[in-house]
Order: structure tokens, then C-alpha cells, then sequence
């Protein structure tokens, strides 16, 4: 409570004040007692030095204490700890100025912070999407690289591929030219393995010319109302002369009256390619061509009793210049464009495809779908 009388009174009138009431209360006390001047002068120099030391205790010493501890406590990051001290005196201004200093301190502390974290969020930010670009990049350079190598076996099996049936035909051609045959039916043969050879490159040019127009976007379809099995018979009409060389049955099933609406011209450039194929990869046997109506399509099979696929193949085999691993086809012609310009064809006409398989030497059906349209639409 003393130290309270004392908040506004400056620490030197507070050291007078201590002392002279001391030798006051001293002088009054040696009086009372009839003390001497000797005596006198003894008790109030006691009186005075113990002033001293009470007044340093009260208005120095603890103060001080005070604004050390603080002091530490701001030193070890504390700054929400303010000094206690009341008064204007010298000491009292001393700790509020610090203690303005540790909020000062705090309030920049907690912006810091907060700006800290702000960017370190911004640079996790950054990192992520950099690694993300990195990875990303990492498989584009890879889809890249397998396109790349795709594109250079492509490039070699096409030269090849164009070279065998160019080749058949100039000397078939020449066969002919020479007079080298021994009847007219020999004569006959050369011309249609010519003409079948012809046909097997017109088919792989149209397909290069087909792969082209999808990458730059340029391929064009022009849907009309089309009869499923007058297209199916234009097909295997095409194909006529492969059959027979191959000697193979190729059995024809469709609905009559079947209406699909799409490109003539694309339909007989899919179903082509999948006869094609069917007689490519088979041997003996038969090969069934069906149209049927399946709900609001129209489901087209070619179904042979060829070397079958592998189940895993099975999505593989529609993906471009890929290949079933050891085909052992006799017919060459594999540029691993046929089916994948299939899907694009059909997928244009707003379809769908696919193929079943039990597996290596049970055969394979490919089936497509092509939107059905009534009777009445027939053009």
C-alpha cells in the first residue's frame, strides 16, 4: 500500500521523503527518550541509512526485478507478457516502453508469420505444380517416344507391305507380257492374283490416306438411309477374289428390310477391313457375315473359325499400329492400321465395336453397330 502513495512522485522525492521522515520519527524517538546529541545524531544516521535501503527495495530494486524478468520473458518470444508496474515515474515509463515494444513486436512477429506461411502455401503450391508439369511431362515424352517408335515400325512395315503386292504385280504383269505361261487358263490366274494384289494395296493406301484424315481432323462422313444387307453383299462381292484363293466358304445372315443410318462408303471401307481380316486369319473353315436389329441399332458380325485371340488382346488390337504378338498369319499386310481405322469409322457414325474371342485357335467375332432408322426413311 505504501508503494501506491508514491505511483506519481518521482524516485528521488520518494528517496527524500523516505529519509527525512525517518530522522523525524528518529529525532521524536531520541527525544522522547532523552537521548543526548551524541545519541541523537546516531539514531537518526541509522534511521536515515535504513530509509535508504527501504526506499531502494521499494521504488528501485523490485521495479527493476520486474522490468528483468519481463525482459527475459519478451527475450524468449513471449510478447504477450506486459510488465506490471504503475506510476509515472522513470522506472514506470521505462516498462511501458517496453512493454509497447513487445506488442510492437508481436503485432510485426504475427504478420511475419502470417506472411511466412502465406508464402511457404504458395511455394507448396508451386512444387505441386511443378512436379505435376514434371510428370505430366515425363509421360507425354513417353507417349512421344512409343508414337515415335510406333511411327518408325509403322513407316517400315508400310514399305515393306507396298513393296510385296507392287511386287506380285510387276511379275505377274511381266509373266504375261513375256508370253510365260502355258494356257489361257494359267494366263487367267496370273491376271486375277494381279488383280487380288492390286486390290490388297488399294486397301492399305486407303487406309494410310483414312489414318491422315482422322489425326488432322478432315475425315467426313455423310449419313443416308442404307440397306444392311445390300452393304454386306458389296462387301464380300469386293473380297470375291480372296476368297477363292483361299479357298474358303463365306456365309451371308441378315434380317431383310434392315435400315442403318450412315456412309456407304465407310460401312463397306469397316466391313472390308473386317472380312478381310477374318479371311486373313483363317485357314479352313467358314466365315459368317450377320446383320440383325438389336433394340435402335443395327448389329453387324463377321465371325470365323480362324487362329482366335488372346483375352488380352481383345481392347489391345483396336489401338493403331498395334499388332497381335506372334500372328501367324501367311498373308502380309500388317501395318496395325485396319481395326483402329475401323473404330475411328465407326465411332464417327455414332456406333460402337468390339470383338469376342475363347481364346487361340477357337476363332473370333467382330461385331459393329450403326444407328437403326425406319423402313419409311428408305431412300
Amino acid at each position: 500500500m505504501a508503494a501506491r502513495r508514491y505511483e506519481g512522485v518521482p524516485v528521488w522525492l520518494k528517496y527524500a521523503t523516505f529519509v527525512f521522515t525517518a530522522m523525524v520519527l528518529a529525532a521524536f524517538a531520541a527525544g522522547w527518550f532523552r537521548c543526548g546529541p551524541a545519541a541523537t545524531g546516531g539514531v537518526m544516521a541509522c534511521a536515515a541509512i535504513f530509509a535508504v535501503g527501504a526506499a531502494h527495495k521499494l521504488f528501485v530494486a523490485r521495479p527493476l526485478e520486474r522490468i528483468l524478468a519481463g525482459a527475459q520473458r519478451f527475450a524468449t518470444g513471449d510478447h504477450e507478457h506486459r510488465i506490471q508496474m504503475r506510476g509515472r515515474d522513470e522506472l514506470a515509463r521505462v516498462a511501458a516502453t517496453l512493454n509497447e515494444m513487445a506488442a510492437r513486436l508481436g503485432a510485426a512477429t504475427e504478420h511475419l508469420e502470417s506472411q511466412v506461411a502465406e508464402r511457404t502455401e504458395d511455394l507448396r503450391a508451386v512444387l505441386a505444380e511443378v512436379h505435376e508439369r514434371s510428370r505430366i511431362a515425363e509421360e507425354v515424352n513417353e507417349k512421344l517416344a512409343q508414337a515415335d517408335r510406333r511411327r518408325s515400325r509403322f513407316l517400315t512395315n508400310v514399305s515393306h507391305d507396298l513393296r510385296t503386292p507392287l511386287n506380285s504385280i510387276l511379275g505377274y504383269l511381266k509373266l504375261l507380257l513375256d508370253g510365260v505361261y502355258e494356257s489361257e487358263d494359267e494366263a487367267r490366274e496370273f491376271l486375277e492374283n494381279a488383280s487380288m494384289s492390286a486390290t490388297h494395296l488399294l486397301h492399305m493406301v486407303r487406309d494410310v490416306l483414312t489414318m491422315t484424315q482422322v489425326e488432322e481432323g478432315m475425315l467426313q462422313v455423310r449419313g443416308v438411309a442404307l440397306h444392311a444387307g445390300a452393304l454386306i453383299h458389296e462387301a464380300l462381292r469386293m473380297l470375291e477374289v480372296d476368297r477363292r484363293a483361299r479357298g474358303l466358304t463365306l456365309r451371308f445372315e441378315a434380317e431383310g428390310g434392315l435400315l442403318v443410318w450412315a456412309d456407304a462408303g465407310r460401312v463397306r471401307q469397316v466391313l472390308v477391313n473386317l472380312v478381310g481380316n477374318a479371311l486373313k486369319f483363317t485357314t479352313r473353315g467358314e466365315i459368317v457375315v450377320r446383320a440383325a436389329a438389336v433394340a435402335d441399332v443395327v448389329r453387324f458380325e463377321v465371325e470365323d473359325s480362324g487362329r482366335g485371340i488372346p483375352p488380352s488382346e481383345l481392347e489391345a488390337i483396336f489401338e493403331r499400329f498395334h499388332q497381335v504378338p506372334d500372328a501367324d498369319a501367311d498373308w502380309s499386310g500388317g501395318t496395325g492400321l485396319g481395326l483402329s481405322i475401323c473404330r475411328d469409322l465407326v465411332m464417327s457414325m455414332q456406333g460402337e465395336i468390339g470383338a469376342t474371342s475363347r481364346g487361340v485357335g477357337h476363332g473370333a467375332t467382330f461385331w459393329f453397330t450403326l444407328p437403326a432408322v425406319p423402313a419409311a426413311a428408305a431412300v
